[in-house]
């Protein structure tokens, strides 16, 4: 009996402390972020039409005819590849003397304003504000994702519609500002965490006449928790992947997750996407690793109470197709993920 009574204290304070967590009630405020994935530094840093960084591509020396790969991030940057060229042509059957050299500008439909909506945003959240852009290069990356629609897009064809704005929030309570607003005042919300969206997510509908802005996640990249004792963590869904991986392992534990764009993507998009990896047979799918989010939607902000990592539906009408994880799984449609706990693994 007393055994019991001490098991169900201990299971009591745990699921307590993790709730805190969950409020935002930790002391650790740390970005994980890299700046050139942050903002505008990311138009600086990775190509405009095309996956990866501006400094990462394969070159081919002119004389003898191997190739390499630029850059120095990688293992096998600045390194020649002395087979490379041979595999191409034989293997893969590509023409190394046939290209279709890509676009270098692309025209940028006119923004549309609601001015009502940023003169709100102006009076209730003056530095959210200020970080508001109508510059085009910062809206058409903004614009689309990944498909191979998508990139030829960028490099040979258009897009009849981009967002009008970007705004970058740098805490939960901006988020719901912004969502408070833009549905007091008729603006669409396009959630963007990496952009690495393959499902056309990110992609504005042509024939939409209100004002459609990007809310961007990237300067929302803190840690806010690590508890070690109880294996969770607390952080903003701007975080990117690799970026948090390298910060939890620094108090030597693990996510787990590790898509294909853990290079870029964020951990509020793998939720909207209910994303999977490639280590899924040992820590799980998204779905398996995250205890609770915040999800802002336009009648308000929902989440989940951690129950000892059991799973706790929203009301029916709350849910989404996936009704286990507020916002699962419809790609940012029903809402925007604000902050979110996840479970972690001691790392070996």
């Amino acid at each position: 009996m007393e055994q019991n009574k001490s098991e169900n204290k201990s299971e009591t304070d745990r699921v307590s402390r993790i709730a805190q967590h969950v409020e935002g009630g930790g002391v650790m405020q740390r970005s994980n972020a890299a700046a050139e994935l942050v903002a505008r530094g990311k138009l600086e840093s990775v190509k405009w039409n095309g996956w990866g960084y501006r400094d990462t591509y394969f070159k081919s020396d002119p004389n003898t005819g191997n190739i390499a790969l630029a850059g120095k991030r990688y293992l096998f940057s600045g390194k020649i590849l002395p087979k490379f060229r041979d595999f191409l042509n034989d293997v893969v059957n590509i023409d190394l003397s046939s290209t279709t050299p890509p676009q270098t500008n692309i025209p940028i439909p006119a923004a549309i304003r609601n001015d009502k909506f940023l003169t709100a945003l102006k009076q209730d959240a003056p530095s959210l504000y200020a970080s508001v852009s109508f510059e085009g290069d910062e809206r058409l990356m903004h614009g689309h994702g990944h498909t191979c629609q998508e990139i030829w897009a960028l490099r040979h064809g258009s897009f009849p519609r981009l967002p009008d704005a970007v705004v970058y929030p740098t805490e939960h309570q901006e988020v719901e500002t912004i969502v408070r607003l833009a549905t007091q005042h008729g603006v669409c919300i396009i959630p963007y965490g990496g952009g690495t969206s393959v499902s056309l997510a990110l992609l504005c509908p042509e024939n939409e006449k209100r004002m459609i802005l990007s809310l961007d996640m990237s300067r929302m990249n803190r840690v806010l928790w690590i508890d070690r004792q109880n294996l969770v963590a607390h952080v903003q869904a701007g975080c990117v992947g690799v970026h948090l991986e390298r910060e939890l392992n620094a108090y030597g534990v693990t996510l787990g997750h590790e898509p294909d764009s853990a290079e870029f993507s964020t951990v509020g998009g793998w939720i909207a996407t209910r994303a999977s990896g490639m280590k899924k047979n040992t820590y799980g799918n998204i779905e398996d690793i995250m205890i609770d989010c915040k999800l802002v939607t336009p009648k308000g902000t929902y989440s989940r109470m951690p129950v000892a990592h059991t799973h706790v539906q929203l009301p029916d009408e709350h849910t989404s197709s996936y009704p286990h994880i507020p916002g699962g799984g419809v790609a940012g449609v029903g809402g925007c993920v604000g902050v979110c706990g996840v479970s972690l693994r001691v790392l070996r």
